[in-house]
C-alpha cells in the first residue's frame, strides 16, 4: 500500500490508473519525493517538468541508480512554454499535475487535454479552489471523476471509458460536462498543515467547524 499522508494522497489512485492503462511512460508537471519514485516503478520512462532546480536535486537524491537512468528532468522557468518547445511534450501514456506554480496547474491539465497529451491527466490538490480546477473546459469526449475519499482530493480527467467505469465508485463524483464541473461543492480551503492540526484537536476531544 502506498504512503497515505497529505502529500502522497494522490498515489492510490495513480496505481489504479496505471494498473489499468500501463503507461510505457508518463509525463509529471512538478517531482516530489512520493510520486517520482512511484511513477518511475510503473513506467519505463518518466519526464519531469519542475521549477526548481533545488528541488530537483532533493527528489533525485531519494531514488535508485536504476530510477535515475530512466529518469528525465527538465528544469524550466514557466510550466506552460514546455508546448512551445518542440518534441518536448510528446504523446505519452499518462500526465500528473502537482506543480509548484499553483496558478498553472489549471491551464497545465486544460493544455494536456486540448493537445491529447496524454489519456489520463491526473490533478493532485484538486479541492483547493485558488488552483481554479472549477474552471477547467471539458473538451468534447473528457470525462472528470474527483476523487474525493481523502484530503486532499485528486482529480482525474480521462477519454478513457474503462477508466472512468473503473474508478466512479462510492465518494467518488463523475462529471460527463463542464457544466456539471461548475456545480461541485467545494470542502472549505485548508492546507495540509491546517488539516493535520484539526486531526489532533478532535483526537483530544475537541471539535472543529467547518472553515474554522
Amino acid at each position: 500500500m502506498p504512503e497515505t499522508s497529505g502529500y502522497a494522497s494522490h498515489l492510490g489512485i495513480l496505481g489504479e490508473v496505471c494498473d489499468i492503462l500501463k503507461p510505457r511512460d508518463a509525463i509529471e508537471f512538478g517531482c516530489g519525493y512520493h510520486s517520482t519514485p512511484y511513477l518511475l516503478d510503473r513506467c519505463e520512462e518518466l519526464l519531469s517538468i519542475e521549477l526548481s532546480r533545488e528541488w530537483l536535486y532533493k527528489v533525485e537524491e531519494r531514488l535508485t541508480e536504476s530510477q535515475r537512468k530512466r529518469w528525465v528532468r527538465m528544469p524550466v522557468t514557466n510550466e506552460l512554454l514546455v508546448w512551445l518547445m518542440p518534441g518536448v511534450v510528446h504523446e505519452t501514456g499518462l500526465v500528473l499535475v502537482d506543480g509548484a506554480d499553483y496558478r498553472a496547474r489549471k491551464d497545465v491539465a486544460q493544455a494536456c487535454m486540448l493537445f491529447q497529451t496524454a489519456r489520463v491527466v491526473v490533478c493532485h490538490d484538486s479541492e483547493r479552489m485558488e488552483y481554479n480546477y472549477d474552471q477547467v473546459m471539458l473538451p468534447e469526449g473528457w470525462q472528470c471523476i474527483r476523487i474525493e475519499e481523502e484530503m486532499p482530493w485528486t482529480s482525474v480527467y480521462t477519454t478513457d471509458d474503462g477508466i472512468v467505469s473503473a474508478l466512479s465508485v462510492h465518494r467518488r463524483t463523475l462529471c460527463r460536462s463542464t457544466w456539471e464541473m461548475r456545480n461541485i461543492r467545494y470542502p472549505s480551503i485548508k492546507s495540509y498543515e491546517e488539516q493535520q492540526q484539526d486531526k489532533a484537536i478532535v483526537a483530544a476531544g475537541g471539535t472543529v467547524l467547518p472553515g474554522e
